[in-house]
This record gives C-alpha cells, structure tokens and sequence, in this order.
C-alpha cells in the first residue's frame, strides 16, 4: 500500500489536481478517499506529522476496503491490485460528484488513455475496431528483460487458439 500510495503522490499531475480540486472533495461523504489522499498529500508535505500520516493511510485503507474488504487487515497484498482498487474508487467518487453539478477535475484522468484493438477475422478478412478506455496496463514484466520488451510482448499481435474461436 505505501509504495503505491507513494507512487501516485509522487506524480506531480495527479497532485496538483487532488489539490487544485480540494474544495470539491472536502465537504462529500461520498468522496472519503479523495479527501483523504488528498488529506495525505498535505501532510506529507510536512514531515514532522508521523501520527498523522499513519492516521491518513488506516483511512486511505478503510476508504479501499469498502469496495475490496481484502485491504481491510494489515495482511501483505498486492501493489497493482491496490493501486487498481484505488483507481476504481477515485473514479467512482468523481462519478458521485459530478451528479452533484460540481466541476472538479478527477486526478486519474492524468493516467487515462484510450486503447485501439483491431480485431482480423482468420476466415475472410473482415476487421472491426474497438477503442477502450484504459488507466492502467497488466504488463508482466518477469519473462521480459526490459520494459520496452514486456510492451513489445503485451501489443504483439495474437491469434486465438481453435477452440476459442466462438
């Protein structure tokens, strides 16, 4: 959870947006882990406050666990689902604000990009597009030796098996 959590503070964007934005997260229930990152960027910024930057990180976590209640214990997880998790979240407390006719920008549309995948059919030749929109990539890294060759391997282009040919 820290290293992730440190990772997304870290990205000056996704911040200074948390930041800009906090007057619209402040006052909603709704909103309780952008508040509360947004809370914990404040007082990283002041390092004196160990008490309350573990304060921050229970309630980062419990904001979490209402959606998964795997991050709910002090049990090690895993990093890409958490951050997953979080991301979700973030969005989905943006969703609530924007109904209320509130204009705050969401930090993770910093990391949003849209994703082209073009489908060939084997027998004819027939192709159709389909664009989707992504904030995050589940790019395995271990068979790889670098990050360009894990996202040579992720966007090489595959043909199914037979049997999965509907």
């Amino acid at each position: 959870m820290n290293a992730t959590l440190q990772a997304l503070l870290g990205l000056s964007s996704f911040t200074s947006d948390l930041l800009r934005h906090r007057h619209c997260w402040e006052s909603h229930s709704s909103a309780l882990l952008l508040r509360n990152m947004g809370d914990l960027q404040v007082v990283r910024q002041n390092t004196t406050q160990t008490y309350k930057k573990r304060q921050m990180l229970k309630k980062i976590r419990r904001s979490i666990s209402t959606i998964c209640p795997e991050f709910s214990g002090d049990h090690q997880q895993d990093a890409h689902e958490f951050l997953v998790f979080c991301l979700i979240k973030l969005k989905e407390e943006r969703a609530y604000i924007s109904h209320l006719q509130l204009t705050c920008r969401c930090p993770v549309e910093n990391m949003e990009f849209q994703l082209l995948s073009v489908y060939t059919c084997n027998s004819c030749g027939v192709t159709f597009d389909r664009k989707e929109q992504y904030n995050h990539l589940s790019i395995s890294a271990s068979d790889q030796k670098s990050l360009h060759n894990s996202m040579d391997h992720f966007f090489k282009s595959s043909c199914p098996a037979p049997e999965e040919v509907w």
